[in-house]
């Protein structure tokens, strides 16, 4: 059986990287802006990397914006998928977009601080489909 091409009709965009240490608290941090122009989907796929085993779990959320400017949470009908949470037996997470606002934001949030000298990185990526013209560079 032929499998089929998403090469040329699918987008991918760095939607966030950070590396959590203990001095970071419960801070959350927001990746950098993701324009949906010309697709009409969009999945997050966000992966943590743990130094060490460690109790403080990630929470992800999204924010979107018809500007670019002004965020709010997308929550709700705008969201696809359970709660995703990185944790040390979670390490990979995905959360969809189904909204129609142009930009949108992938959110982390600690639950708690990261132990001691531990360090968390999350990577996160947006992986845009069924866009508007084809192929997509």
């Amino acid at each position: 059986m032929a499998m089929k091409d998403t090469f040329n009709y699918t987008g991918v965009k760095l939607a966030g990287a950070k590396v959590f240490a203990n001095a970071d608290g419960t801070t959350a941090y927001t990746g950098s802006a993701v324009d949906l122009s010309g697709f009409n989907s969009a999945l997050f796929s966000v992966t943590g990397v743990y130094s060490a085993v460690d109790a403080a779990t990630y929470t992800l959320s999204l924010t979107h914006s018809d500007d670019g400017s002004t965020y709010t949470a997308a929550t709700g009908d705008f969201i696809v998928g359970p709660s995703a949470v990185i944790s040390g037996a979670a390490n990979v997470q995905k959360i969809a977009y189904i909204g129609s606002k142009r930009y949108v934001k992938l959110v982390v949030t600690p639950s708690a601080a990261a132990t001691s000298t531990n360090t968390i990185t999350v990577t996160g990526h947006a992986i845009l489909q069924n866009p508007g013209l084809m192929p997509v560079a």
